[in-house]
C-alpha cells in the first residue's frame, strides 16, 4: 500500500494546530501599540515640534518690534565752577505695526552753554506726539511684512509637521507589515518543509520494504531541500524586519528599544483590516487633495508670503514722506499739561523721492517673478500628486482583485492536491506528479500573502500620497 497518513487532511490539522501552540507563547506587539510607541517616543516627532517651536518663536521675535519701550540719557559737563551743561531726557513710546509711534517725553536741558534750540525752561518741557510715516510707509512695511510673514512660517512649520508625521508612520507601518508578512511565510515555509520530510520518510520506508523506486526517494528529499531553502530566506527576512521594526522604537529617555527576543506582530489580516478600510475614503481624499495637502498648503503660503513682498515693493514706489507732531509743556506744573497752548508745538515733514526708482522698480519685478515661479511649481506639484493618487488607488484595486483570484486558486489547487494523494494512495500517481500539486499550492499560498501585503502597503501607500496622517491617529488604542 502506498497511501499514509502523511496525505490526510486530519495530519494538516495536527500540523497547523501544532504551529498555533508554539506561538502562543510568543509576545505579541499589537499595531496600535507600536504606533502608539513611535507616536509617543520617536525622536523625529520630537523635531516636527521643535521646528513648529522654532516658528513661534520668530513670529514672537518679529512682534517684538512693537513692544512699549522707555529710554532715558543724562549728560553733564562741569568745568572750573562753571555748568556747561546739563542734559536729561525720559522717553516712553509705544510703536506700531502700521510704522507709527506715540510717545511722550519729559527733557530737562540747562547751563551756560546750552544750545538754544535744545534749552529747556528750569522745570523741564513735557512733550507728547506721534511720528507717522505718511508716504511709503503709510499702509505698508517693513515691519508688518515681518509680522505677517511670521504668522505664515508658523502655518508652514504645521503643515512640514504634518509631513514629517505622516512620513514617519508611513515609514513605521511598512517596517511592521513587512515583519507580519514574513513570520506568515515562515510559517508556511515551516508547515511545507514538516510536510516534505513527512513524505520523505514515508517514501524511504516505501523503498526499503521494496515498493517504491529508489529515484523516488531522491525526488522526495529534493522537496525537503527546497523548502528548506525556501524557509532559510524567510527567516532571513524575518530577521532584517525585526530590526527594520526595532528603528521606530524608542523608550521616553530617548533611548533606541529592541524588541524582546520571542516579540511578534499581529497576523495580516488582523491588524491589515482597519488600514484596508480606509479605501472607503480614497474617493473624498482624491477631491479634497489640493485643498487639504500640507504639501500644498505649503506652496501656497510661499506664494501668499511673496505677494507681502511684492505688495511692500509696490508700497516703495511711493515717496518716502515723515511727519512728526509734538504738543510742548512747560513742566512747572503736571496739571498743566493737557492744557498747554496748541501753539507749543514741534512740527517737522522730511520728503524723499528717487526720480528714477530704478531699484524700487527692480524689487517690484523681482517679487512678481519670484510669485510666479512659485505658482507655477505649485501647479506642476498639483498635477503630480493627483496623478500618483490615482495611480495608487488604481494599483490598490488590481490588488484587491489580484487576492480575490487568488484565493480561488488556491482552493483550485488544494482540490488537485486532494486528487493527486488519492491517485497515489492506490498506485495511479508518482511522487514527482504529488510533489508538482504540494509546490503549486504552496507556492500559491505564498502568493496570496505577497499579494495581501502588496494590497496592505499600497492602502498605506495612498494614506502616504493623501498625507492623511490623521487615519493613523484612529488606529492608536
Amino acid at each position: 500500500m502506498r497511501g499514509s497518513l502523511i496525505f490526510t487532511p486530519f495530519f494538516l490539522v495536527t500540523i497547523c494546530l501544532a504551529l498555533f501552540n508554539g506561538l502562543k507563547a510568543q509576545t505579541p506587539l499589537a499595531y496600535g501599540q507600536y504606533l502608539k510607541q513611535v507616536m509617543e517616543f520617536h525622536p523625529v516627532i520630537d523635531q516636527a515640534g521643535i521646528g513648529v517651536e522654532i516658528s513661534d518663536a520668530s513670529l514672537r521675535q518679529s512682534q517684538g518690534v512693537m513692544d512699549p519701550y522707555v529710554a532715558a540719557s543724562m549728560k553733564e559737563k562741569d568745568l572750573k565752577s562753571t555748568e556747561y551743561y546739563d542734559r536729561n531726557r525720559v522717553k516712553v513710546a509705544l510703536p506700531t505695526a502700521l510704522g507709527f509711534e506715540l510717545f511722550a517725553a519729559y527733557d530737562m536741558n540747562t547751563g551756560a552753554f546750552i544750545d538754544p534750540e535744545t534749552s529747556t525752561p528750569n522745570s523741564g518741557l513735557y512733550e507728547t506726539g506721534v511720528s507717522l510715516p505718511v508716504g511709503t510707509s503709510l499702509f505698508y512695511n517693513e515691519r508688518l511684512l515681518a509680522i505677517r510673514q511670521g504668522k505664515l512660517m508658523v502655518e508652514m512649520s504645521e503643515a512640514d509637521q504634518r509631513i514629517i508625521v505622516n512620513d514617519l508612520l508611513y515609514r513605521a507601518s511598512l517596517a511592521y507589515l513587512n515583519w507580519s508578512l514574513s513570520l506568515g511565510l515562515i510559517q508556511t515555509q515551516t508547515a511545507s518543509l514538516d510536510i516534505a520530510q513527512d513524505q520523505f520518510e514515508f517514501v524511504k520506508q516505501s523503498f526499503l520494504s521494496g515498493d517504491s523506486p529508489a529515484i523516488d526517494t531522491t525526488e522526495a528529499f529534493l522537496q525537503v531541500q527546497n523548502r528548506s531553502y525556501q524557509l532559510l530566506t524567510a527567516e532571513n527576512m524575518e530577521f532584517t524586519a525585526r530590526r527594520m521594526v526595532e528603528t521606530f522604537l524608542w523608550d521616553d529617555a530617548g533611548n533606541p528599544l529592541g524588541l524582546v527576543e520571542d516579540a511578534q506582530p499581529q497576523q495580516m489580516l488582523d491588524f491589515g483590516a482597519p488600514i484596508l478600510n480606509s479605501s472607503d475614503s480614497f474617493l473624498i481624499w482624491q477631491q479634497t487633495l489640493v485643498a487639504q495637502h500640507p504639501l500644498l498648503n505649503i506652496k501656497g503660503l510661499k506664494i501668499e508670503s511673496i505677494g507681502l513682498e511684492r505688495q511692500l515693493a509696490r508700497s516703495n514706489l511711493l515717496p518716502q514722506l515723515d511727519l512728526k507732531y509734538s504738543q510742548l509743556a512747560v513742566g512747572s506744573a503736571i496739571e498743566n499739561i493737557p492744557g498747554g497752548d496748541i501753539n507749543d508745538r514741534i512740527f517737522g515733514l522730511e520728503i524723499k523721492y528717487p526720480l528714477l526708482l530704478r531699484k524700487e522698480r527692480a524689487k517690484l519685478n523681482l517679487a512678481s517673478l519670484k510669485q510666479e515661479t512659485e505658482r507655477l511649481d505649485r501647479d506642476v506639484k498639483v498635477l503630480d500628486l493627483q496623478n500618483k493618487l490615482s495611480a495608487l488607488v488604481n494599483d490598490y484595486n488590481i490588488a484587491t482583485e489580484q487576492l480575490s483570484i487568488y484565493i480561488q486558486m488556491i482552493g483550485n489547487y488544494q482540490a488537485l492536491l486532494e486528487a493527486e494523494r488519492n491517485k497515489f494512495s492506490i498506485g495511479e500517481s508518482s511522487v514527482f506528479l504529488l510533489n508538482s500539486r504540494e509546490n503549486k499550492l504552496f507556492d500559491a499560498q505564498v502568493n496570496q500573502q505577497q499579494i495581501q501585503s502588496k494590497q496592505i502597503a499600497t492602502a498605506l501607500k495612498v494614506i502616504q500620497a493623501a498625507n492623511r496622517e490623521s487615519y493613523y491617529q484612529l488606529l492608536i488604542p
